[in-house]
């Protein structure tokens, strides 16, 4: 009877741990999808002033592309993460007036294939 608690009892554990692990997993693929648009605009606060004055052109391995990296991975995550990112930029760009061609050229400068096009100009309800 001992050894069969005993078995019984590690059972539960493994199971409990299984749990654990498996909730770790969800939580983290949540962060990276369902991006918020503060966390949006502290990608983006690192690039202000590349996007303000065209230059210097950030390093791939700047804090800069790290940002955009990180938008690019939320936003390949579906159609309503695109949206959201795009309308957060949008919202981000009346307060901080960017050049729309620093705009348009941040992703090659990190050397990140966005899943859109970067653009003051996009229509953030049109993206799929």
């Amino acid at each position: 009877m001992a050894a069969s608690a005993l078995s019984f009892r590690r059972l539960q554990i493994l199971v409990l741990c299984c749990c654990s692990i498996i909730t770790m997993v969800m939580a983290l693929q949540a962060s990276a999808t369902d991006m918020s648009c503060a966390g949006v605009k502290t990608a983006m606060a690192p690039c202000v002033a590349f996007l303000k004055k065209g230059s210097p052109l950030p390093s791939a391995s700047s804090r800069c592309c790290a940002g955009v990296k990180q938008l690019s991975s939320a936003a390949s995550s579906g159609r309503d993460a695109r949206q959201a990112i795009c309308r957060c930029i949008e919202a981000s760009a009346a307060t901080i007036n960017p050049l729309p061609q620093a705009v348009s050229q941040l992703p090659a400068a990190c050397a990140i294939a966005f899943p859109y096009s970067f653009s003051l100009t996009q229509d953030c309800s049109k993206l799929q």
